[in-house]
C-alpha cells in the first residue's frame, strides 16, 4: 500500500514539473520548438500536439524511473530520454563500450514506443537478443 501511494505522489510530482516546462515553452516564440524532457520537435500553440507531448513526456519520465528499477545499478547509466543524450551514449568516452550502447538501443527502443512500457521488450530480453542476436 505505502509502495501504491509512493508511486501516486510520484506521478503526481511528474505532472507538475511536466506542467512548468512546457509553460515555459509555450512563452517561446516561433512555430516549432523543443519539447522539454523528451527533446521532441512540436508546435506549441497546437493544443492537440501540446497535450500529446506534454504525455509523452510525463510517460518518458516514469519509464526513466522504471528503468532505475531494471538495470543493475552497477551499470551507472540513467536512461537517456533525448534522442542527443542517446547519442551521448554511442560518442566520447563511451565509445565501443557495450552497456552504454544497450543503454542507447534500449532509449531510442522506448522512444519509437512512445514511452509506453507496455509496448515494449523488458530490458533484460532486450539485451540478451542484442547480444545473442
Amino acid at each position: 500500500m505505502l509502495d501504491d501511494i509512493s508511486e501516486r505522489e510520484f506521478e503526481a510530482g511528474v505532472r507538475r514539473l511536466v506542467e512548468r516546462e512546457f509553460a515555459a515553452v509555450q512563452a517561446l516564440p516561433g512555430d516549432i520548438v523543443e519539447a522539454p524532457i523528451t527533446g521532441d520537435p512540436f508546435h506549441p500553440h497546437d493544443a492537440d500536439e501540446l497535450a500529446a507531448h506534454k504525455q509523452r513526456a510525463v510517460r518518458a519520465l516514469l519509464a526513466q524511473r522504471w528503468f532505475e528499477d531494471e538495470v543493475p545499478r552497477s551499470w551507472g547509466l540513467a536512461l537517456p530520454l533525448k534522442l542527443t543524450e542517446c547519442q551521448a551514449l554511442f560518442n566520447g568516452r563511451h565509445q565501443g563500450q557495450r552497456r552504454p550502447y544497450l543503454v542507447r538501443e534500449y532509449g531510442i527502443h522506448l522512444r519509437g514506443a512512445g514511452w509506453n512500457l507496455q509496448y515494449v521488450t523488458p530490458f533484460e530480453v532486450f539485451c540478451a537478443e542484442r547480444i545473442v542476436g
